[in-house]
């Protein structure tokens, strides 16, 4: 744990004003985020950056955040809690040019199973190809096999556009669990994430801008288990767009209702998720 509360904490990854996990803490700094940068090396596994101290010419951009008085505990053990123990250590740090001292979370091992990035030393979760490349690939899923509604018997064709819309939806569920994990916490089980995502404002106000209708869903696996899609219920919502992506992982879609509900579940979760991106990493 932190060896010395009354330090402040020194950011260059989630925690970054900006950043997905800053909304975690924000409340919790007192006054306005200083940028500074630490001499070192950067790091990325598993969509996490890793700092590696090393004298060097490198500059690591981030902040300092000073923490309300009462709160420092509070605020370090919620980066405490959110951060894994198998990728992050507490350690401190001097910045190079003020000599301020300050606490920091250094990559465990950095070098191993991680990718060096050599050429950024500012990170962005807005970086993240799962944000850019993967969700264009998406909503170019979206767009171009979506917006016809099935009907009736499937035919060859039918089935190659609902194969496509499915690859789609699971590729979105990548993205939206690469921003719950960076959002809510890399630590939490998938169903702890759902229900982050549920509680989280920016998914109830996109949830109510993208979705006008109400729909039942019934787990493939156990017939007595239903979900419900209704934009006044944001925890339902999101449990029936991941059990919407669960019935895929079991089992095929065998007829044209199936089919619409992968399409429908589709455009309204990327327009939500667009929303969601867009608002959090891309508005800054």
């Amino acid at each position: 744990m932190v060896r010395d509360i009354n330090l402040p904490l020194f950011v260059y990854g989630l925690f970054k004003p900006g950043q997905l996990a800053y909304r975690q803490i924000e409340r919790l700094v007192d006054g306005r985020p200083q940028a500074a940068s630490v001499n070192g090396e950067l790091y990325i596994r598993d969509g996490l950056p890793l700092f590696n101290p090393l004298k060097t010419d490198n500059a690591i951009k981030g902040y300092i955040l000073n923490f309300k008085t009462n709160e420092a505990q509070h605020a370090y053990n919620v980066v405490a809690d959110f951060e894994p123990e198998e990728h992050y250590k507490w350690d401190q740090i001097e910045l190079p040019e003020t000599k301020q001292k300050a606490n920091i979370l250094i990559g465990r091992i950095p070098e191993k199973g991680s990718i060096l990035l050599e050429h950024i030393n500012d990170w962005s979760g807005s970086l993240d190809p799962v944000f850019t490349s993967a969700m264009k690939l998406v909503n170019e899923t979206a767009e171009d096999y979506g917006r016809k509604p099935f009907e009736g018997e499937l035919l060859e064709a039918d089935w190659i556009r609902l194969f496509r819309l499915q690859m789609g939806y699971l590729l979105l569920w990548s993205g939206i669990e690469r921003f719950a994990a960076l959002a809510y916490g890399p630590k939490l089980d998938p169903m702890r994430k759902i229900f982050a995502l549920g509680n989280d404002p920016l998914f109830q106000g996109a949830l109510r801008k993208s979705v006008q209708r109400t729909s039942r869903i019934t787990d493939c696996r156990d017939p007595n288990c239903d979900f419900f899609l209704n934009s006044n219920n944001p925890q339902s919502s999101a449990k029936y767009f991941y059990q919407v992506r669960n019935n895929l992982s079991h089992r095929g879609k065998g007829a044209w209702k199936d089919g619409e509900i992968v399409r429908n579940a589709l455009l309204e979760l990327n327009a939500i998720f667009e929303l969601m991106r867009h608002e959090s990493l891309f508005s800054k």
